[in-house]
């Protein structure tokens, strides 16, 4: 089934015990998928209709260049412009990530997932 959340939500008793997999109609960002399986519980796979998901080819190589950048810069370059890098979790999910593998590459323990 395609469609956004609003649209799944208003189609949500049609579907029963059905198991599903859901295409959804809108631009990316944390917790979508989540709030997707919230309105239907049975949604086996959940992705992003290709017509929203975002263009890989355009993302950098990782690694290049000798200096580090801020977290924010990097989350811009790095996520599409659709909206995805202007949710601050996002960023601060990437921010923790880059500290850990930093920390892990310079010899830290890399800490702990909470």
């Amino acid at each position: 089934m395609h469609g956004t959340l609003a649209e799944l939500e208003a189609q949500a008793g049609v579907y029963g015990d059905d198991y599903l997999r859901v295409y959804l109609r809108e631009p990316t960002r944390a917790g979508l998928r989540d709030d997707a399986v919230e309105i239907l519980p049975n949604a086996l796979e959940v992705r992003i209709d290709p017509e929203f998901a975002p263009q890989s080819d355009k993302a950098p190589k990782a690694g290049r260049g000798p200096h580090r950048q801020d977290t924010g810069s990097a989350v811009r370059r790095l996520l599409p412009p659709r909206g995805t890098s202007s949710d601050p979790r996002v960023a601060a999910l990437f921010g923790e990530l880059h500290d850990e593998v930093t920390a892990a590459a310079h010899g830290g323990d890399g800490g702990t997932r909470r």
